[in-house]
């Protein structure tokens, strides 16, 4: 439906979800043929399979780098059922970021979680666990954890981060990411 519209003047479409009679898309897309289509989402039987099919880009949320590399098999073998060239979709994530060098906010980073997972009907973790649970998934650590932790990602295929810092408003951790971690994970000095 989407591409339909970005390309014609006018769009006539008949499905099991959708029903557009004459639908105008207008002012039409600079982008051509089309802007680039993100789908994010994890889900192995239908979602990659739309990446597969559809996708430009593919985004996850966070999680670890090997769950992140098997995700990545899965969505190369929907491209080889479809006929889709695998390598022609930009592979992303998105994750939570905290340069750690205080032990006042690893008790806040904590904190934070357990108030936040009180709302959700989950078995909540023993508080000891829950940084190492959040190191697991986010990166979380020292510069230098953070830095290797952004090359495992890189190994396992993300050619793109999004990065939200925990400590905002504060710029502490950006600042601290952008000129040691990511310099490091670069492989700069």
């Amino acid at each position: 439906v989407l591409k339909a519209l970005f390309t014609q003047s006018e769009t006539s479409f008949e499905g099991r979800f959708y029903r557009l009679e004459r639908a105008v898309c207008e002012p039409a897309p600079v982008q051509k043929p089309w802007p680039r289509l993100w789908v994010g989402g994890g889900g192995e039987k239908r979602t990659l399979r739309i990446v597969a099919q559809h996708a430009d880009a593919w985004n996850l949320p966070a999680v670890s780098p090997e769950e992140y590399a098997r995700k990545l098999d899965v969505l190369r073998e929907h491209c080889r059922e479809v006929g889709r060239d695998y390598d022609e979709i930009e592979k992303t994530m998105e994750t939570r970021v905290l340069v750690l060098d205080d032990p006042a906010m690893a008790d806040r980073v904590v904190d934070s979680y357990l108030h936040w997972q009180q709302t959700a009907d989950e078995d909540l973790p023993e508080r000891d666990e829950v940084l190492g649970l959040l190191k697991e998934m986010y990166v979380i650590g020292s510069a230098e954890e953070c830095a290797a932790k952004v090359r495992r990602y890189a190994d396992a295929g993300v050619e793109h981060l999004t990065a939200y810092f925990l400590d905002y408003p504060s710029t502490r951790t950006l600042e601290v990411f952008a000129s040691d971690g990511m310099h490091a994970g670069q492989g700069a000095e």
